[in-house]
């Protein structure tokens, strides 16, 4: 992104010692996979529109294609990168069979991935995490406040009888 290598490699630098960098890659989230696939990404498009060489073009399909196995957060990047592309035909940037190859390139690289979603149990398990943290869930809603209170009176209750029950045991026991 920038001309200049001290730039390049002192944003590595700050990249490599990031604290959360370090622990999420440690931890081997595949969430810390999709800052790379976008820059790689931004980085091949970008070449391709600075030297209107065709090879940066697939070379970016083809990480469009690739950065889908990464994360699910990912899915957003696909089709803003058809839709990118695609403004480039429009501008005249590029000709129709250009746009028709970079969108097949990336559609067959990220095909196994389509057809892994078919089953319902592994599309469960791969949107799970999603599932969790997502907005629309039910704990998040507006109701929340309640939701939480009557899970924390369950589990006083549940703790309550455990621990009677526990110590009449102890005293029939003794």
């Amino acid at each position: 992104i920038t001309k200049s290598i001290k730039k390049s490699l002192l944003l590595t630098l700050l990249i490599l010692t990031a604290t959360t960098h370090v622990v999420f890659s440690r931890l081997v989230l595949r969430a810390v996979l999709v800052p790379f696939f976008i820059i790689l990404c931004a980085n091949f498009f970008m070449l391709f529109i600075n030297t209107k060489k065709l090879k940066y073009l697939y070379v970016y399909a083809i990480f469009l294609g690739i950065g889908v196995y990464s994360y699910y957060s990912f899915l957003i990047v696909v089709p803003l990168g058809c839709f990118f592309t695609l403004l480039l035909y429009l501008k005249k940037k590029i000709k129709l069979n250009h746009l028709v190859t970079t969108v097949l390139i990336t559609f067959i690289i990220s095909t196994p991935m389509l057809n892994f979603w078919r089953d319902s149990d592994n599309r469960t398990e791969y949107f799970r995490r999603g599932d969790e943290v997502s907005i629309f869930n039910p704990v998040w809603s507006h109701n929340s406040e309640k939701w939480i209170i009557s899970k924390m009176v369950q589990n006083a209750w549940d703790i309550g009888n455990k621990l009677v029950i526990n110590s009449y045991t102890d005293e029939r026991n003794n």
